[in-house]
């Protein structure tokens, strides 16, 4: 599965949520104008189990970024990282095993909201060497690459540390126990 098959399969069940709760709201005769207002049980436990997997999907999608990320790094340096300053070339090493390590912890769902702390600093760092370095624009043009797709990933981030992982994780299991 590559990363937009996986949003494609988050979008189905985010509709597919909504649209079994509208049925469900109809069927009982209910006015759906008062939309998300007094929620019924059953009507609350779709929409919980569609968070989970909509936080897990988004775990798995930007995990895979990553990991394919440190695999472009590792590629990089194998040849001699053509071009790039000492400096950068620390950065590049330090990244390498950085990004995997927060990829593996979002798989897993273990230290979700630090390993998303800690990659949502990568993507601040990104999106600062993309535009102050090379000027790139915001949105992807026809010649070059913009920083919308570096914004996305943040955003990813950015939720992940605001929610968490959801009851599909290693987090929950923990805080379960404890």
């Amino acid at each position: 599965l590559n990363c937009f098959s996986l949003c494609s399969i988050s979008s189905f069940l985010s509709a597919y949520s909504l649209l079994n709760f509208i049925y469900y709201k109809l069927k009982a005769g209910e006015n759906i104008i008062n939309f998300g207002f007094n929620l019924g049980l059953m009507e609350k436990n779709l929409i919980a189990k569609s968070q989970y997997i909509s936080l897990l999907i988004l775990r798995l999608v930007i995990a895979s970024i990553f990991l394919f990320s440190a695999v472009a790094k590792w590629t990089y340096l194998a040849v001699g990282a053509p071009g790039a300053t000492p400096v950068m070339v620390y950065l590049t090493w330090f990244l390498l095993i950085v990004e995997p390590l927060g990829a593996i912890a979002l798989i897993f769902g273990f230290l979700t909201r630090w390993a998303a702390a800690g990659l949502t600093i990568i993507m601040v760092g990104s999106l600062f060497v993309l535009k102050i370095m090379f000027q790139t624009s915001f949105f992807t043009g026809v010649q070059a690459p913009g920083l919308d797709y570096n914004t996305l990933i943040l955003a990813g981030c950015i939720i992940l540390v605001a929610f968490g992982a959801g009851k599909l994780s290693l987090d929950f299991l923990w805080m379960k126990k404890h």
